[in-house]
């Protein structure tokens, strides 16, 4: 199980904004009844900012995903491996969803 950390952040300048829009962490699995785990902070559909995911894995490899309702899956969309942060463009409405890569 990792432990995933979702940020949502503004990055008008060439580095994000040190306070997130919203941030929240969830814990993952190999299987769930969804199949992955979800977030429950989504992407404003009023902000005129240049907002991007910061997504940050703790304790395995996962796969994420970005949607209205995403389900992650192994081997679909992005891999995040243990102990990196990766950065995505973030779309109005998405939120994120993770899964054990293992």
């Amino acid at each position: 199980m990792a432990t995933v950390g979702f940020a949502i952040v503004a990055v008008d300048s060439p580095v994000p904004a040190a306070v997130p829009e919203s941030a929240e962490s969830i814990n993952t699995a190999a299987s769930s009844p969804t199949g992955s785990e979800q977030t429950s902070i989504s992407v404003s559909a009023t902000t005129a900012r240049n907002l991007y995911w910061v997504v940050t894995a703790d304790g395995g490899d996962v796969w994420v995903k970005f949607g209205s309702s995403p389900t992650a899956a192994a081997g679909d969309d992005w891999l995040v491996i243990d102990g990196t942060t990766r950065y995505f463009k973030a779309s109005a409405g998405q939120k994120g969803a993770a899964i054990d890569a293992a």
